[in-house]
Formats: C-alpha cells, sequence, structure tokens
C-alpha cells in the first residue's frame, strides 16, 4: 500500500521493545530485512543509507512509514564519521522515483560496527545540520554486536526510542529494490555486490559518473510478467510430450506382448501339422485308392473261410507305419494317432514289444488301423 494513501494502521505487525507516546515508528518488513543484511555485508565498516517513507496522521496521531531504503552512495569520510553527500541524495531521489513514487526520504540509519550505545560527535552535528532537509530521524545499528535502536534529535540531545513496529504488507518497491542491489556472502561475510562496493568511503570527486538508469519498476514487471508467461507454456508443453511419450510407450508393450502371443500360437500350429502331415503320408503309402467298379461276381458272392477272414483281419490291422521321433513314448503316440492312450497294449502287441521303454528315435513301428 503507498503511504500517501494509508487511512487506517495496519493490523500484520509485530512490536520490538517497547513503545513509547513520543514518536510511533512502523518499519516494513521488506525495508528492516534489507537494512540487516546491508549491515552484514562487511561487517567491519562503517557506512550509511536513506530511510524511505512518509509521515502519516491517523486518528489524530502521527506516525512515521518507513518503507523503503535506499543505499548511502557516494558518501564521505568526514569528522571521523561516513556522511551522505549531494550526490547520495542524488542518487536516492532518482531511487525514489523509479521505486518508491510519491515518498520522500525521512531519515537515515548508520551501520556503526561496536558503537556500544554511544553516539559520535559528528554524527551528532551531521544529524543536526541535516534535519531540514529529510532526516527526521536516525536508525544506529551495531552489526557486531547485534543491536539497532531509533534516535530522535530534540534541543541538541538524542535520545533513543524504547522501540518500534515491524509491519506486515505487500511492497513491490522495496521488493524490486532488493533484486536490482543483492548482497552476497563473500569468504564467510557479507559483501556488497553493487557498485556502493568500496573499502572505505571516498571523496565525492572521485567516483565515476552515475551509470545510467535502470528499466522502470513497470517495464521490470512487464519483463518479468512475459517470462512468467513463457515459463508456464513451457511446463504445459513438457507436461504434454510427456504424456505422449507415456501413451506411446504403453502401446509399444502392449503390442510386444501380442506379437510373442501370434508367434507362440503359429508355433504350435506348425508342430500339428507336422504331426498331422507325417501320419498322413505313411497312412497314403500303405493304402492306395481302391477301385471299387471292377468287383466281380465271384468275389461279391463269394463266402470267405476262416483262415481268409484272420488274414484279412490282419492286414487290416497293420496297415499303418510310424517313424518314433526324439521325445516320443508309446503313450503320447498313442495320444497323438489315437487321441488316447488306449491302444498301448495293441502297439505293443503289434510290434512284438514287451517293454514300453524299448522305443528308439528312428524305430519304423506298425501301428492298428
Amino acid at each position: 500500500m503507498n503511504e500517501s494513501e494509508r487511512t487506517i494502521l495496519p493490523s500484520n505487525i509485530k512490536q520490538v521493545g517497547t513503545l513509547s507516546d513520543e514518536k510511533r515508528v512502523y518499519v516494513e518488513d521488506y525495508a528492516a530485512t534489507y537494512l540487516q543484511q546491508y549491515a552484514n555485508a562487511d561487517s567491519q565498516r562503517e557506512k550509511a543509507a536513506f530511510l524511505i517513507g512518509q509521515e502519516i496522521t491517523v486518528d489524530g496521531s502521527k506516525a512515521l512509514f518507513i518503507s523503503g531504503v535506499v543505499q548511502g552512495k557516494y558518501s564521505v569520510q568526514k569528522n571521523g564519521v561516513v556522511q551522505l553527500t549531494e550526490k547520495s541524495r542524488q542518487y536516492a531521489q532518482k531511487q525514489i522515483d523509479i521505486y518508491f513514487k510519491g515518498l520522500d526520504i525521512v531519515g537515515w540509519a548508520y551501520i556503526q560496527p561496536g558503537y556500544e550505545d554511544s553516539i559520535k560527535d559528528g554524527i551528532r552535528a551531521y544529524h543536526e545540520e541535516n534535519m531540514d532537509r529529510g532526516l527526521d530521524v536516525m536508525l544506529l545499528i551495531d552489526p557486531v554486536e547485534k543491536i539497532n535502536s531509533f534516535f530522535v534529535y530534540n534541543e541538541g540531545v538524542f535520545s533513543a526510542l524504547k522501540g518500534y513496529i515491524i509491519y506486515y504488507e505487500k511492497n513491490e518497491g522495496m521488493h524490486e529494490y532488493m533484486l536490482e542491489n543483492k548482497l552476497r556472502p563473500t569468504d564467510g561475510s557479507y559483501r556488497l555486490i553493487s557498485e556502493f562496493e568500496t573499502e572505505r568511503p571516498q571523496s565525492e570527486e572521485m567516483f565515476e559518473d552515475a551509470k545510467p538508469e535502470r528499466m522502470s519498476l513497470r517495464e521490470t514487471r512487464l519483463k518479468r510478467r512475459a517470462e512468467r508467461k513463457t515459463a508456464g507454456l513451457m511446463s504445459g508443453l513438457s507436461f504434454v510430450m510427456l504424456m505422449v511419450c507415456f501413451v506411446m510407450g504403453a502401446g509399444l508393450v502392449q503390442n510386444d506382448k501380442r506379437i510373442n502371443d501370434l508367434e507362440s500360437n503359429v508355433a504350435a500350429l506348425k508342430r500339428e501339422f507336422a504331426a498331422t502331415d507325417s501320419v498322413k503320408s505313411v497312412f497314403a503309402a500303405e493304402n492306395p485308392p481302391v477301385d471299387t467298379t471292377q468287383t466281380t461276381a465271384e468275389e461279391t458272392t463269394a463266402e470267405p473261410t476262416t483262415q481268409e477272414t484272420t488274414q484279412t483281419e490282419a492286414e487290416t490291422m497293420s496297415v499303418l507305419e510310424y517313424r518314433v521321433e526324439q521325445g516320443d513314448t508309446l503313450s503320447r503316440i498313442s495320444e497323438k494317432i489315437y487321441g488316447t492312450i488306449g491302444m498301448i497294449e495293441n502297439i505293443m502287441q503289434l510290434n512284438g514289444m514287451e517293454d514300453a521303454d524299448d522305443l528308439k528315435e528312428g524305430m519304423e513301428l506298425v501301428l492298428p488301423q
């Protein structure tokens, strides 16, 4: 929420310390986080930053809302302290125009490692000289002792506020500034990535001209929105391709199973046809076609004798021949030819076999018809 549009106090808050009636200070969570990161970046060096926000009157009470932090670039070392220069203010104003429109400089933060709850005379003097230029409050941070406190200046005396309030709201401006001015650890300690990274504050004349302004906040948002849209499309396309590959893989597995089943069935049919053909060939060789039209009257009227009948039955019972194949047994041959194992004894008698195990591969057997 823009501070100039605020009409009520935030409801999602966290109190730090004990509040006093002298001045209520609200610090947005993103701004507080960046201040801590900025203090920890090269934590043994003193540096300064601008506090961006606005003083609002709500229900007759004044409250200072800080929702932005801008690095104190182009600062100088003077009177034993780091001071923000005119060029520092120009840089801060450019960042306000980009990220914090409608807000102003309302104070400053001073990072002083090991300050031990004391304020340097140079800090007091600089703050007093710039109170009419927006430095309403000062936040003193000690990154070594991990303590911080807000101070207000009144009639030559710096007095510490007993506490302040962290509030949580959508803060796109501070978020964008943090992304453009990232802080990262180096060799176990935080150091600045931005162009403010210097070993010690230098004189204002030694700094190079400011780099060209970055993209505006609107341009940055549009670019990131387009990137998110492209990422979403690519994610959807990847999902579709994954499903297509899954369906194709399932189809290939099913087809492979069907092919294996078909090959098994074909092999079984080949074995059956081979067995049938061997029987048919033997049967055809032993039983040529008979011409029934040449039967004589004598044959049709003559009574066969007993000896002739026995010979005819023997010839009828031995019209088939079979060559034993590898793996054949009498029960298997009986079942293959007759569909039952009940002809084993007949086969043994007809071939003069006493033991069913005498069967050998290649043996010629005479089978009952």
